[in-house]
């Protein structure tokens, strides 16, 4: 239950601030070396990202690890 509820929070908030940045999931997976497809399915929660490649996503997205598990009230 909290495991689901991190990766959903964790899913809102990359999406959020890639598209505050103004970055495409195509450009973010260009930064990553990645695809677009697996950054849709981190953003849409279907997969578990190592915290060492959700720190490569904050680095991008010039955010803290903290800003991307942040719960908004």
């Amino acid at each position: 239950m909290y495991e689901q509820r991190a990766r959903d929070i964790l899913a809102k908030n990359i999406k959020k601030y890639r598209k505050n940045n103004k970055i495409s999931q195509e450009k973010l997976s260009e930064f990553l070396d990645t695809t677009a497809q697996e950054i849709f399915k981190i953003e849409h929660s279907d997969i578990n990202a190592t915290i060492d490649y959700i720190g490569r996503i904050a680095d991008v997205l010039n955010v803290s690890l903290e800003q991307l598990f942040s719960e908004e009230m």
